[in-house]
């Protein structure tokens, strides 16, 4: 494997698809042979993870500053190819590596990211995605979008993973929700709190959810830029009886959620270029064999392995989502029915140990 340098806005601990792919398939490489590079001010601050400020705020184009950076490291490390998750603006930077000192890079795209950049800096996008030595697709929507772009260049879909050892139920945090629900059906979503993951819908299903089965309650793990608008939308629907959103749960106490739910509802849609890349959490839901509602199309429908594995509907449809949720609720047969069979499943996908070993053959 050659030396590797991993440069990108997000890594672990940071919540997000993009720094957990990131994480999970670096950890798993020789620590000797990459360097994580990142801007990222709460990361793990430990060997090989360097931070170091990328992006100016007062130089434009404000990625020039990050080229000065990664020259200083690409010298003292000895790097032979970078990797960036992130196509603008640190794609730019690779660019510029490979320009200036002739080092290949890769770009891992991962749905919003590619979809963005192709929609406001198209020209730019392209310019990055042809000179790369190759691109990694979270999924083939993904792929398909860059395919569409881009035509035939080097590149790979490698799905996500899940990691089960992260959904171990801590049992004093599962005991504390049984309490605090005291038996309820509980829906639940894990997810960053943006609108295209849905939680949106389903708040808006609940009135329907509600009067069917009384005792329904939803709870939404996850923290983000719209968690003002839910809150707002939880009030004037009269529901804080019946959603809770929790921001703060820890990796500790995640699978607990999970353990104590009935239905896992994440129904994505599209919003402009803001789509769902894959959604590694309908495999964490699957391990818990949880029956699945989700939204159609894209990397969500990928990741589900269709609808014998679940639901998927228009994520649009406060109704279509009522409908969905009160019936598997009624119908405990057709839940296990799922539940069984998403979590069946999972035995034929990847794991992350799968998945590091075909990221580290493009490394060589």
């Amino acid at each position: 494997m050659k030396k590797t340098l991993l440069l990108t806005h997000e890594y672990y601990p940071y919540r997000g698809g993009i720094a957990q792919y990131c994480y999970q398939i670096f950890r798993r490489l020789p620590a000797d042979r990459y360097v994580v590079l990142t801007d990222q001010r709460d990361v793990a601050r430990k060997q090989p993870v360097i931070v170091k400020s990328l992006i100016s705020s007062f130089v434009r184009p404000s990625w020039l500053k990050g080229i000065r950076v990664v020259q200083r490291i690409v010298k003292k490390e000895g790097i032979e190819v970078i990797v960036t998750p992130h196509l603008l603006p640190l794609g730019n930077i690779a660019l510029a590596m490979r320009r200036l000192h002739k080092i290949p890079y890769i770009v891992s795209l991962h749905g919003l990211d590619v979809n963005l950049a192709l929609e406001k800096k198209r020209h730019q996008a392209v310019g990055i995605l042809t000179a790369a030595q190759h691109v990694i697709a979270n999924s083939q929507a993904t792929l398909s979008a860059v395919r569409a772009a881009c035509g035939e260049i080097p590149a790979t879909v490698i799905t996500p993973s899940y990691d089960a050892e992260k959904l171990i139920v801590h049992e004093p945090s599962r005991q504390m929700l049984l309490r605090r629900y005291e038996g309820r059906p509980v829906i639940l979503t894990v997810g960053r709190l943006v609108r295209r993951k849905g939680q949106d819908t389903v708040i808006r299903a609940m009135p329907q959810i509600v009067r069917n089965v009384p005792d329904a309650q939803y709870v939404i793990v996850g923290n983000g830029p719209d968690y003002a608008y839910f809150s707002q939308l939880i009030t004037e629907l009269r529901l804080r009886r019946f959603v809770d959103i929790v921001t703060d749960v820890s990796d500790t106490s995640l699978g607990a959620y999970y353990s104590i739910a009935s239905i896992f509802a994440m129904p994505t849609r599209a919003i402009g270029p803001d789509v769902e890349g894959f959604g590694i959490v309908y495999l964490e839901a699957a391990h818990f064999k949880l029956p699945i509602v989700a939204g159609k199309g894209g990397g969500a429908e990928e990741a589900l392995g269709g609808d014998k594995n679940g639901i998927l509907l228009s994520g649009e449809s406060a109704d279509e989502v009522a409908d969905a949720i009160v019936n598997l609720l009624h119908d405990r047969e057709l839940s296990a029915y799922l539940g069984s069979q998403a979590q069946s499943r999972l035995a034929s996908l990847p794991t992350w140990d799968d998945q590091a070993q075909r990221f580290s053959a493009l490394l060589k």
